[in-house]
């Protein structure tokens, strides 16, 4: 089998193949790490051997040794398939799509993040922490597809894209066990949070939409039939506001905030900002998260936990007694 080195190093864990290796002496410098020389006929007691990450090509300054990754897995393993070894190391899958993408938005050119080799879709390849969360929370694949959502082992994540208009604007990652909690979901630099919104892809059809915070929110309301969006952040900022303006002219407005301490700050911002609308909220029963409630659940609270907030003679102190006054109804 034929492999490309650009993208299996785009999966491989580096450190891991070394120490699987049996190397010794592992230091990052940058994007190479510098190891022992492999070559048995030079005592390395300085390491003087560097090997590049992404081309997966090592060179010793001291003996001027050199040679692919696959000349150092055979250096150190008595194995005839190298190729085999290193695929598995890497966990690597030959996603002919994942390229065909990743080909066009160098096309179009669009930021080195946005397509991968750890981009991908096939979940039945993911590490099982992964399958498990995917299972407990019952996600659509058909959805996850269609929305291009994969995930990352290396990371232990489920990656997110934000598509805006067929350009991926910026990268999700949802990590699955995050040391810090309150950094369970973590995106790209390159693009600010405010300039995106999740969903918007062709438009939006006539039915009204509902805003959300997070994207396994919006995706949940997707799957039980409701034109969903994902603000990305429970602030409402004024180029928030503006995109939102631009994409939505509406009236009216409809939104579910999460059943905690963020959601409240959503509902209170957009109480605040869109004073001069009607808005809508949907109250979450039982559940922190739209994603953590099944499909049937859902679907009725979204019918009948509904209640319309005016808002058009508010001033901001009444505002913020409205809110608090809604906090303790609705959330």
């Amino acid at each position: 089998m034929m492999i490309s080195f650009e993208d299996v190093a785009l999966s491989l864990d580096v450190p891991t193949l070394l120490r699987d290796l049996g190397i010794g002496y592992i230091q990052k410098a940058g994007k190479q790490f510098r190891i022992e020389c492999p070559n048995a006929l030079h005592i390395d007691k300085n390491p003087s051997c560097f090997f590049h990450s992404e081309t997966l090509i090592w060179h010793c300054f001291g003996c001027n040794a050199k040679g692919t990754v696959l000349d150092l897995i055979r250096q150190y393993k008595d194995i005839e398939d190298a190729n085999t070894y290193l695929l598995k190391i890497a966990n690597y899958i030959n996603d002919g799509e994942a390229k065909t993408f990743k080909k066009r938005y160098k096309r179009e050119k669009m930021k080195e993040f946005d397509i991968s080799a750890n981009y991908r879709r096939d979940f039945s390849q993911a590490v099982d922490s992964i399958q498990d969360f995917v299972e407990r929370r019952k996600f659509n694949l058909e959805l996850f597809g269609k929305y291009f959502i994969g995930f990352n082992n290396q990371l232990n994540s489920i990656t997110i894209p934000i598509v805006y208009f067929r350009k991926v604007v910026n990268v999700g990652e949802r990590f699955i066990a995050p040391v810090n909690p309150s950094k369970k979901i973590m995106y790209k630099k390159g693009s600010h949070l405010d300039a995106c919104v999740w969903g918007i892809f062709e438009g939006y059809d006539n039915q009204t939409p509902i805003f959300c915070e997070g994207v396994f929110d919006a995706v949940r309301l997707r799957e039980a039939g409701f034109n969903a969006f994902a603000a990305l952040t429970n602030r409402l900022s004024d180029e928030k506001l503006r995109l939102l303006l631009k994409h939505f002219p509406l009236d009216d407005w409809c939104i579910l905030p999460d059943n905690d301490a963020g959601g409240r700050q959503m509902l209170k911002d957009w109480l605040k900002v869109l004073h001069y609308r009607t808005i809508e909220v949907i109250k979450l029963e039982r559940y922190k998260d739209a994603d953590e409630a099944p499909v049937d659940d859902l679907t009725k609270m979204v019918f009948d936990n509904r209640k319309k907030l005016e808002a058009f003679d508010l001033d901001v102190k009444t505002k913020d007694q409205v809110c608090h006054s809604v906090r303790g109804k609705l959330c």
